[in-house]
């Protein structure tokens, strides 16, 4: 599949397909934009947080095809760093 301006999926040599050099410029940035947050300390009971992360490789779309996908860290770190300054 030929690619007009990076506006197509990059094809893989598993015959899978990665996003667009325009979608992954359009959707994702190069640094992240952390802050440090400010949240009143959470006073309820205590309980664990359990956080699973899964990634497959491969997702299997509406049309057959088979799309790369998987997860960023800072997907995960986020959540729990918003955790902790909640006083988790």
């Amino acid at each position: 599949m030929k690619s007009l301006l990076g506006l197509a999926p990059q094809a893989e040599p598993d015959g899978s397909f990665k996003p667009s050099k325009l979608a992954l410029r359009v959707t994702t940035s190069p640094t992240t934009d952390l802050s440090n947050k400010s949240y009143e300390p959470y006073t309820g009971s205590r309980s664990k947080i359990l956080v699973i992360a899964a990634e497959q490789k491969n997702m299997t779309m509406a049309n057959g095809k088979e799309f790369s996908t998987g997860n960023h860290p800072v997907e995960t770190f986020t959540l729990l760093d918003h955790a902790r300054a909640n006083g988790w």
